[in-house]
Formats: structure tokens, sequence, C-alpha cells
């Protein structure tokens, strides 16, 4: 792979592509890390009957029945899967059954085949596995080992946006081909591109602290009361496996109570930018020139907010006062001399 000049690499720098590969990197370790772990619960989770017999059973009943919902939008109701299994234990003369609800068991059908575990001097109590497409082990039939990988896939997807984004920049950087795509009149760098790449031009409209703050906040309330909601169904209609939803229920609410925490943070990191902002313009000889001086420094901190706002979390340009700044913002500042 050709390497890329000193000049090359400054003009990935400038554009902010000079470590969105790491960055990309980092989205597909999260995911593999996902994947690691998923495996590690399937192989863990197919030790537990080792001391145990096991034989065939077939699922003979597969039902499901309505319960009134109680919360969420949609259908008054919702359903509870149930289906059972019977199966007849090496040396005994009779079949056993068993049975178990969940949601997992949505999609099970009459005639299903099932590996039944079951301990040797007491057939009747028994385990439901069924064989996983995935590592070819059998596995508690009652859990959905597939959610981590579809959570997975996020990371994944923008992992691999980036690498390729980067790959594709870095190709027009060896080729000399690499511009930015819009110029900025500014005393900071006259040739600098706000928008970067495609990446950030999506993305460049649709940022600002206010929506971080009203959709945080939004996110933290519905991660709460949905995991009170799913903690409380689970204690009013328990069913084969209470765990699994009350664990992914907490999980949601710390999930909730970390972006209540980044929107709490935000919001005083923003006050003391502005505070600072406001103070180096007023201890600034150059803006005693404006009459309404503290309109003004509180004109500019809105400007430069605003702009700020639209730019790259990788921007070059800092949420800070400088002259440069005030140079550039001049005219929206005349008025108030």
């Amino acid at each position: 792979m050709r390497k890329l000049s000193e000049e090359q690499k400054e003009t990935m720098e400038r554009l902010g592509f000079g470590n969105q590969h790491l960055v990309g990197a980092g989205f597909l370790f999260v995911a593999l890390l996902i994947l690691i772990i998923n495996m590690i619960c399937r192989v863990a989770d197919s030790h537990k009957y080792d001391s145990y017999e096991y034989t065939t059973g077939i699922v003979v009943k597969a039902a499901s029945s309505k319960i009134p919902r109680t919360w969420g939008r949609g259908s008054e109701y919702d359903y509870i899967y149930s289906i059972e299994v019977e199966y007849s234990p090496e040396g005994y003369d009779k079949s056993f059954r068993i049975t178990d609800s969940g949601e997992a068991y949505q999609f099970f059908k009459m005639g299903k085949e099932l590996r039944i575990y079951y301990e040797k001097n007491a057939p009747g109590r028994a385990y439901m596995t069924k064989k996983d497409f995935l590592t070819g082990l059998y596995l508690p039939a009652e859990k959905r080992y597939y959610i981590p990988l579809y959570i997975g896939l996020l990371p994944t997807i923008i992992g691999i946006f980036l690498i390729f984004d980067y790959l594709k920049a870095r190709k027009l950087a060896l080729q000399n081909k690499l511009f930015p795509r819009k110029k900025v009149k500014s005393s900071i760098d006259p040739d600098y591109d706000p928008n970067l790449h495609e990446l950030a031009r999506m993305s460049g409209y649709k940022r600002g602290w206010l929506p971080f703050w009203i959709c945080g906040s939004a996110f933290y309330a519905f991660t709460l009361f949905g995991g009170i909601m799913t903690i409380r169904s689970v204690i009013l209609h328990p069913s084969g496996d209470n765990v699994s939803p009350i664990v992914f229920a907490l999980f949601m609410i710390i999930l909730g109570h970390m972006m209540l925490a980044g929107v709490i943070i935000s919001i005083f990191y923003l006050k003391g930018k502005k505070t600072a902002f406001i103070s180096a313009f007023m201890a600034d000889e150059a803006t005693a020139v404006y009459a309404r001086r503290e309109e003004a420094a509180q004109l500019l901190w809105k400007l430069v907010k605003r702009y700020m706002e639209a730019e790259p979390m990788w921007s070059r340009f800092k949420l800070e006062y400088n002259r440069d700044w005030l140079e550039t913002y001049e005219d929206k500042l005349e008025h108030l001399k």
C-alpha cells in the first residue's frame, strides 16, 4: 500500500480524515466484543446440562393467550406463547411432558423436535434445548441469543462506513484530488471546510445543544418508564424466563440515567463556556469600541455557538473567544458600536 506524503497527510488531517479509520476500528471492536461475549454465553450455557441425560422431545402443543396490556400504545393486549413437549426418557416405559411459556416460543410449531435434558433419577425434572444455528450447540430454548447480534449490527455498519469513507479519501489524497468542497470566509483558515466530507455534511444541520437536551431527556423518560413497566409486567405476569427481562429493564434504566448525566454535564459545560467567552470578550481592549459592550458579547456568543453547532465534532475551531471570531462577525456587531 502506497504511503501518503507529508503534504497529503496534512490534507487528510485538515479535512478530518486523520484518525477516522481508528474511530471505525473502534466501532468494529465494540461489535466484535458483543459477538465474543455472546459466544461465551452460548458456550457457557451449553455446558449447564453436561451431567444430565438427554433424549428427543416433540412439541405436542403450541398456543398463545392474550393478556391485557398494562402499558404502551397500540393493541389492548399482549400475547404469551406457551408450548408443551412430550419426551420418553431411556429406561422408562412411560412418557413425560414439560411445559413452558415466553417470547422465545412465538415461532415454535407442533411437531418441532427439541433436545430434552433430564435428571437420571428424576426424569420429570427436565429442561428444553434447541440446536443453535451459529455454533451447533444445544442451548436453553427459552433464551433469545440473537438479540445481542442485532444490537451489534449498528456499530458494525458505522465502523464499516467510516473505514470505507477513510479509504476513499485516502485514495483521492494519493491522487492529489482531495480538496475542500466549500471554502469559508474566516480569518482563521480561508480554505477550511466546515462540512468536511459527506458524513459531516449529512449531520451538520441536525446537531445542536437544545435538540440533544430534548432528545436526551426524552430518551431518559422512555427508558425509565419502559424499564419500570417491564419489571411491573414480569411481577404481575411471570413466565418461564423472568430474569432476562428484568436484567434488560435494569440495563435500560441505567442507560437512561447515563444519558441524563450527559445532558446535565453538557448544560454545565456550555454554561461554563459561555461565562468564559463573555469574560474574555469584556477583557479584550479591542471590544472597547462597542458602546453596548455586554450586548455585543452576548450576540457574538450566539453567533459563534450557532456556527460551532454546524461544525463537525473534530473541528479545529474552538468554542472560545478570540479576535478571529470578532473579525469574522464584525459586520454583525456594527450596530452596537
